[in-house]
């Protein structure tokens, strides 16, 4: 059997979005390539529609895609605003670990969201549940 991460963010808040907004969460890993260094999307989410305070449902991902096995591999976890179009606009993101995911679900401790450009925060994840099964 294979180790899983058995993630759930249970709850987003979006600061500075006033509209009705259909999200989706992304993780991109880092890899080299021909071309340099680039990230690359190892999992997406279904889109939560229509809702400002998103809940996605818990998901297992497999580790060996998801960091290599490697725990302590930067991730960078980013919520896309979802359009039907294919367009999707970046509402926010983070570079952490696995383990981050674990400690922020063990510690009850919220982490924020950034955009490049932009000095504050775009928005605050809560992890509901992240375990290796």
């Amino acid at each position: 059997m294979k180790d899983v991460l058995g993630l759930c963010i249970s709850k987003t808040l979006f600061i500075d979005v006033y509209y009705l907004s259909s999200s989706r969460q992304l993780i991109h890993q880092n890899t080299s390539t021909h071309r340099g260094t680039e990230w690359n999307i190892v999992h997406q989410s279904s889109p939560v529609m229509n809702n400002l305070d998103p809940e996605w449902d818990e998901e297992n991902i497999d580790l060996s895609i998801l960091c290599r096995g490697e725990l302590e591999e930067v991730l960078r976890f980013s919520v896309m605003d979802y359009e039907s179009s294919g367009d999707h606009v970046l509402m926010g993101q983070v570079e952490m670990s696995v383990n981050d995911f674990i400690n922020a679900f063990k510690e009850d401790k919220p982490f924020d969201l950034e955009k490049k450009g932009k000095d504050t925060s775009r928005g605050t994840i809560v992890v509901g549940l992240a375990a290796i099964e």
